[in-house]
């Protein structure tokens, strides 16, 4: 998608082509906290046994 060792265009140049942020080439997500992953089990949990 973008080449950051692109020879001509800059990240910039590439982002704005494809009409994202920038900083969008630069996120990278933190996935879940292990609360929302121990809620997330409690609730499957509670559904298996209500089911």
């Amino acid at each position: 998608m973008i080449e950051p060792d692109h020879p001509d265009l800059s990240i910039g140049q590439q982002c704005k082509l494809l009409s994202i942020a920038r900083s969008s080439f630069y996120y990278t997500p933190k996935g879940e906290t292990e609360q929302n992953l121990v809620r997330t089990a409690v609730r499957k949990s509670a559904t298996v046994a209500a089911g």
